[in-house]
Parts: structure tokens; sequence; C-alpha cells
């Protein structure tokens, strides 16, 4: 489950978390620029997304495309057309797996895994909501340091923000692109409200940072996370 991708003695643990994954691609490379920015010991968490090619196709985003604009050009459609993607989907499964992949990760952090450690987290797309699902287990408890969401899958429930915003020690800081297209289309089909990833958390504590100018759409956070970081200070 856990990769190391930086064995830095420390007594601060970052933990990255992927979003959607294919067979082919090496998470360990799309963490790479977080080794320079001397946040101790790094572990890359595996779960299971799901395939990145089924999800992220070109025919599946047309058909999307598709759906959204029939729903649009006739009400009448709207709610069988949810329906349908509701069940079809693959992101609703891999967001199942999110859930109880954060659960078992506050579970984890509970039992001492990381022993006295002070625990970072770092998740993109539905890396974020693993991340959600974590910190709700985790509230009110000091475990974890500071936490950067990148793309957020994750949904703007406010009064949940404000509970996690308490939770976490540090800084909480949400990455966002207006221009994200996988974002906007998919996960508000499927999920009925608009993600984190696309616009701000407004809530008090919450750092909130437009990269659109980095980044072009939702795939694009793996080669800018360099100059996100730099953007954001991150040097935890």
């Amino acid at each position: 489950m856990f990769h190391n991708l930086k064995k830095d003695p420390s007594l601060h643990v970052t933990i990255c978390i992927s979003g959607w994954l294919s067979e082919s691609f090496n998470t360990n490379i799309e963490w790479f620029h977080l080794r320079s920015f001397g946040q101790g010991m790094t572990y890359n968490l595996r779960w299971d997304s799901g395939s990145t090619q089924q999800l992220l196709s070109q025919d599946l985003k047309s058909i999307a495309k598709q759906i959204y604009s029939a729903a649009r050009s006739n009400p009448s459609t709207q709610i069988s057309t949810f329906y349908n993607i509701l069940n079809t989907d693959p992101f609703k499964k891999a967001a199942m797996n999110a859930e109880s992949t954060g659960k078992m990760l506050a579970k984890l952090i509970k039992e001492g895994t990381f022993k006295n450690a002070c625990v970072s987290l770092v998740g993109f797309s539905l890396g974020t909501l693993i991340i959600y699902y974590c910190l709700k287990e985790l509230e009110g408890e000091a475990y974890i340091n500071d936490v950067v969401l990148l793309g957020g899958a994750a949904p703007l429930k406010v009064a949940s923000w404000e509970k996690i915003r308490r939770t976490v020690k540090g800084r909480l800081v949400n990455t966002y692109c207006k221009t994200d297209r996988v974002l906007s289309i998919l996960y508000t089909l499927t999920k009925f409200k608009k993600p984190i990833g696309i616009q701000e958390i407004p809530v008090t504590g919450i750092e909130n940072y437009n990269v659109s100018h980095l980044t072009s759409g939702h795939l694009s956070y793996r080669t800018a996370l360099d100059k996100i970081l730099q953007l954001i200070n991150f040097n935890s």
C-alpha cells in the first residue's frame, strides 16, 4: 500500500495520494517534484481507483459532453440521464473505493503506523476524496499537520470542511482550476454538485489558490506540480 519516495530521516511524514491510475502509469514519477521540498519521509499511497484509460478516454468524455448538452436543451430527459450515469460510470466505483481507503488510512494513523511523526497529506484528484474521508474519521483529533489538495474531486460541503479545518493543525490548502473539464463534466454529472477542484472552499482558515494559469486541465497537474508547490510555498 505504501511506497517510499524519499528516505530522509525525519519526525515529519508526508503521504501522497494519487487519483485515477492506470497499470502503465508510475505514480512515483507523478510525485517526483516533492523530493525537492524538504518534507521529510515521503510515501506514496497506492489504492484501487480503477482504470484511467477507461475513465478518461476520449469516447467517454465525448459521451458526457453530449449527455450534458442534451440535458440542458431538454430538461425532461435530465433525471433519467443523470440516473443512467450514476449507475454506469466508473467514477462511482472509484469514489466508493476512495471512501473505504480514506477510512482505512485514518485507522492506520490512529493505530500509530507512523509512530510519533508529524503527518501531512497531499492528494490529487480522487486522492483528495480519500483525504476528505480520512479527516472526517479523525475529526477532533490532532493527528494531521498540513494538507494540500490538488484538483480535488471531493464535494464542497462547507459544514464538513469547517470541521475538517479544525482537525488540521497546520495549513489546509486547496488548489483549483476553473478550466478543468474532467471535473466539471464527469463529477458534476455524477454527483449533482461541483467539486472543490474547480472553485474555492469558502471556509475561514482554508487557503485557496487558483492555478488556472499553471495548468490547463486535470491531467496537467502532474507536469505543473513543481510550479504549484512553489506558488503555495509548500516546504514543510
